[in-house]
């Protein structure tokens, strides 16, 4: 489990950029998508003064963007490990496969 939370720990570190751009879109999302539940009057503008259509513009343009950030995300933590050959010179031993892939699985479920 040490080397599980390891392996985790480093993927953090190394993708705080990608992670803190997923977690953004998130948040715009679920800021945003709500505001369409709203009413609106006659002239198709709603309670804040801006128009529904530039929401929903925005709400679907987040809507696909968050699954794509959440697939990239994870791919560049997947791919991230270089594979085990015969040409490396190893300073320290390599991962346990099965401690990888629990960590690379606790990432995808903490991304969701």
């Amino acid at each position: 489990m040490k080397q599980v939370l390891h392996i985790f720990g480093k993927d953090m570190r190394r993708f705080w950029p990608e992670i803190l751009i997923s977690l953004a879109i998130t948040a715009a999302f679920a800021r945003i998508y709500p505001i369409l539940w709203l009413p609106e009057n006659n002239t198709g503008v709603g309670m804040l003064g801006v128009h529904n259509s530039q929401f929903r513009i925005l709400a679907n343009a987040l809507l696909i963007l968050m699954p794509v950030t959440w697939w990239i995300l994870i791919a560049r933590v997947i791919h991230s490990e270089s594979m085990v050959g015969d040409k490396q010179f190893w300073l320290t031993r390599p991962y346990d496969w099965p401690k990888l892939l629990a960590s690379k699985l606790l990432f995808g479920v903490m991304s969701f």
